[in-house]
């Protein structure tokens, strides 16, 4: 299991009829597969981003080059996101689950100072969430 595989699982969980819909959302999504998650793994400039996030914040999608003449074509040059920000932690168990807790960026930032570890429970991460999600 890959973080791919869980953004393609959390896409269709977003897309199905009667679920959380956001009108303007950030998440930056991460997989655990070994039980903690580690604060480094989230880096200040996702940090900076997800914070801006609630303010507005502007990005343009940078232009792709092709390759043998075959290029993703980018869906617009820009955007502007203002609204929640989420670290969407996803506890991965071969097999048996998939939770994904989302936590806002302001409440990970409280359980990162909090914490007197370098890395996360899941237990931390189900009481700093908002809500959590089986894929």
């Amino acid at each position: 299991m890959k973080e791919k595989h869980i953004q393609t699982l959390l896409s269709k969980w977003m897309e199905q009829e009667g679920r959380v819909r956001f009108d303007s959302v950030a998440i930056e999504l991460k997989l655990v597969k070994n039980g903690r998650f580690d604060f480094k793994r989230l880096p200040d400039h996702q940090i900076e981003a997800l914070k801006q996030t609630k303010k507005g914040f502007y990005y343009k999608i940078q232009d792709m080059a092709a390759i043998n003449g075959f290029a993703n074509p980018k869906p617009f040059d820009c955007f502007q996101i203002k609204g929640e920000a989420y670290v969407a932690i996803c506890f991965y168990v071969p097999y048996k689950r998939k939770t994904t807790y989302f936590i806002t960026i302001e409440s990970y930032l409280v359980m990162k100072e909090n914490a007197d570890r370098k890395s996360a429970t899941e237990d931390m991460c189900s009481i700093a969430s908002n809500f959590s999600v089986n894929l």
